[in-house]
């Protein structure tokens, strides 16, 4: 717990230097405070010990490895050739959380990086929105968040070859950024704010009914059969709800003036109301919510 309140510490310490130097000199270039972050984020999350819900069943799993292959790797493949891989050398199951925890920390830090008009308020609310803790519970899914995020770029560069490898390369991890795939386009499309009030209602009518739907697709991918009891992560959805729709009421309020300074904003603004569609349909089943967080 001491750890975790010396990152948060440091974080927001590092978030107050940027907005104060950007203030000071008109410059937010803290290439240190990145780095320095960066580092905290990943050290911090790959030697974590009986840390987060899946721990056990994942460090279990590890050590059974041999008995699995890629015919029949039990999670998804590049999950099991990871495990394999690091097996070879060691018999240490903390180098596992140390390649997951970079892949995942990697691509949210170059994509933010490359992209977030303030790297280090973006990283503050990474932190403080308890993004980076829900790393921890759902290793696999984190995996996909964290490369399906940096396959935003292709989007906005409007390259469907490289944005279809890097879903597929995702899908490896979890089997749910495949879902990714149409919002290539849906993300682009521009309804006006009354058809999106009228989605959002059914969707939560639809909600009522996502035990049924997920029985139904788990008939086609048993894999999802896991997920048909499964309710609602407790107070974690609801909280994701409230977060995502005042992000979107203040993202429609502003919406045309939004547009107007990069066209490409409305490809922001389509995807997180995306998210709070799939968070609305997470209040009866988990499935939806794993979605959610892509």
């Amino acid at each position: 717990m001491v750890v975790y309140s010396a990152l948060l510490i440091l974080i927001i310490l590092f978030f107050v230097y940027s907005k104060t130097k950007r203030t000071l000199t008109n410059n937010e270039d803290v290439g240190f405070a990145m780095t320095f972050s960066f580092l905290s984020l990943w050290l911090i999350s790959g030697f974590r010990y009986m840390t987060g819900t899946d721990f056990i069943s994942y460090k279990n799993y590890f050590e059974v490895i041999d008995y699995y292959s890629l015919t029949n790797p039990l999670y998804e493949t590049g999950y099991f050739l990871i495990n394999y891989i690091i097996g070879l050398f060691t018999s240490d199951f903390q180098y596992v959380f140390l390649v997951t925890s970079f892949i995942v920390i990697y691509f949210i830090h170059k994509t933010l990086k490359d992209f977030s008009a303030s790297y280090m308020f973006s990283i503050f609310l990474f932190v403080t929105m308890y993004f980076y803790y829900e790393s921890f519970n759902v290793v696999r899914q984190y995996i996909v968040v964290a490369i399906v995020f940096f396959s935003i770029r292709y989007i906005l560069k409007k390259n469907l070859k490289r944005f279809l490898f890097t879903v597929i390369i995702a899908s490896f991890f979890h089997v749910t950024a495949l879902i990714m795939i149409p919002f290539y386009w849906l993300s682009r499309v521009k309804l006006n704010n009354l058809t999106y009030l009228i989605i959002a209602i059914a969707t939560i009518g639809l909600s009522f009914f996502t035990p049924t739907i997920v029985s139904l697709v788990s008939i086609v991918v048993p894999k999802f059969a896991v997920y048909v009891d499964y309710s609602v992560e407790g107070s974690s959805a609801n909280t994701k709800l409230i977060m995502v729709a005042c992000i979107l009421l203040f993202a429609f309020i502003y919406k045309k003036k939004l547009i107007s300074l990069n066209e490409n904003n409305i490809i922001y603004i389509n995807m997180v109301y995306f998210a709070l569609l799939f968070t609305l349909l997470a209040r009866e089943n988990i499935l939806f919510y794993r979605i959610a967080l892509i």
